[in-house]
């Protein structure tokens, strides 16, 4: 048998996914994609940022600012039924998305890009490493 380290755990048991439907814990995230699938009813996906604590569990607000928004994959699954995943930290590089085909292709830049701004990271990572050395400075 293959040691578990080898095996991939699903998405859902690493807070990495989750379905969501009217009696999911997140009223607020649920109510707000159930709302674009009836006024777009055309559409089975959207992506949209995830909302606070969505799946940035246990962070402080103000760290929770101060890094690189997370976008989320909504799939209608079936009437009233969602998939949620994280599929992207960064800014925003798409504006508004018409149909599933342009979002097919946004996902597919979201690939090439590995799930990353790059950029961003590296911007949040040189403000954070200024931050350690003031507060190192002030200490002294």
């Amino acid at each position: 048998m293959p040691s578990i380290y080898q095996l991939t755990p699903p998405l859902l048991a690493m807070n990495a996914h989750r379905i969501e439907s009217p009696l999911s814990n997140h009223p607020i995230d649920y109510e707000r994609d159930a709302k674009f699938f009836a006024e777009y009813p055309h559409r089975q996906t959207l992506i949209r940022e995830a909302g606070m604590g969505e799946f940035d569990l246990d962070m402080p607000c103000d760290e929770w600012l101060q890094v690189p928004r997370l976008w989320c994959l909504v799939m209608q699954v079936s009437a009233g039924v969602h998939s949620v995943v994280p599929v992207y930290r960064g800014r925003k590089f798409w504006s508004f998305i018409k149909d599933d085909a342009a979002l097919g292709i946004v996902l597919t830049d979201i690939a090439r890009r590995e799930g990353i701004d790059a950029q961003e990271w590296q911007g949040v990572r040189a403000s954070s490493r200024s931050q350690e050395q003031t507060s190192s400075i002030e200490r002294k």
